[in-house]
């Protein structure tokens, strides 16, 4: 009966090793198992970290471009202003000098018109009427005219531009 006992010892003493050795393997398993899940967890919690420096950085590049592009904004609408000015300015001095040439060709006209007119009454005086001795001469100032003739006003370049 000893034997049967010795035997059935060692049956449980090995079917204890086995139970025992397959909780080791089984621990051994889930020790790798868990550090795997904390190297993931690791892995994890860089890759936020990473990701939220990430974003942190482009929201500091998308503030730079735009102030950056802002001042860009300000600088060229600035410009834009200049410009404009000055070209305005020198519009407005290129119409002044035109209506001042214009004004000075038409003050020409008008006095080449009333010297024409001028001449023409003095040479139709002198046709009608023979020169009197004893009468001084009259000399008309060229930039007056007493009330010239119908026909003659139709020849005045001011008349003929209305």
């Amino acid at each position: 009966m000893q034997r049967a006992l010795e035997k059935t010892n060692r049956e449980e003493e090995r079917a204890t090793r086995d139970v025992l050795e397959s909780l080791a393997r089984e621990r051994r398993r889930d020790q790798a198992a868990e550090v795997e899940l904390q190297l993931k967890q690791v892995e994890l919690a860089e890759r936020l970290k990473a990701d939220e420096t990430a974003a942190l950085r482009q929201e500091a590049v998308l503030a730079d471009e735009r102030e950056r592009f802002m001042k860009l904004r300000e600088e060229l609408g600035s410009k834009f202003a200049m410009q404009e000015g000055e070209t305005r300015r020198r519009h407005e001095e290129s119409m002044a000098r035109m209506a001042l040439e214009r004004e000075k060709k038409l003050a020409e006209l008008d006095l080449l018109w009333r010297q024409r007119v001028q001449k023409e009454e003095l040479g139709a005086l002198q046709q009608v009427a023979p020169p009197v001795a004893h009468l001084p001469l009259i000399c008309l100032s060229s930039t007056t005219v007493a009330s010239p003739p119908l026909r003659a006003l139709s020849h005045h370049p001011m008349q003929a531009a209305r």
